[in-house]
């Protein structure tokens, strides 16, 4: 990391932390967590949802389709930026308890350990642009145009994401 980043990167990552947001913000992020209750709602949605359910839920694929499969990861691969992780030796990472599954585990305290060693960097992918912030605001897009309160609350999770 060059320029002002790493000064920002350290203030944001070493300083500016909190026990709640340490535990926290691993869970509201992690596709483990949420993915049983996607698939519930999915499901929900084919066999409950009637026409307006599923025509929210095709929605919802298209833009992640679209979105995630084709803008984000087609912007990371042009952009080319590794994860701080992979190349900032002494971030500190915070994630969730590695026990499967990991929705039964969201109140394990966190994982909390200092990278002592740089990765090879895109060994865990590309940091630029945000895959969850993009999904998050699609999602809270389509959910905007079908319901204005439930999507305002999404837009909202964004911009905790963001």
């Amino acid at each position: 990391m060059t320029g002002p980043d790493p000064a920002l990167f350290d203030l944001i990552n070493r300083e500016w932390t909190s026990p709640f947001l340490d535990h926290f913000l691993p869970v509201f992020s992690s596709f483990d967590v949420w993915k049983p209750v996607m698939i519930a709602t999915a499901i929900g949605l084919v066999i409950f949802g009637k026409r307006t359910g599923r025509r929210f839920l095709l929605c919802v694929i298209l833009g992640l389709l679209l979105g995630d499969g084709l803008i984000s990861q087609g912007l990371k691969h042009l952009v080319n930026r590794p994860r701080p992780r992979d190349v900032h030796v002494g971030t500190i990472v915070r994630s969730l308890s590695p026990e499967k599954p990991r929705i039964l585990h969201v109140f394990d305290p966190p994982i909390v350990k200092e990278v002592d060693v740089a990765a090879a960097p895109g060994k865990r992918g590309r940091s630029f642009p945000s895959s969850h912030v993009l999904n998050v605001f699609m999602l809270a897009t389509v959910v905007l145009h079908f319901h204005r309160v439930a999507g305002s609350v999404i837009l909202l999770a964004g911009l905790v994401v963001a």
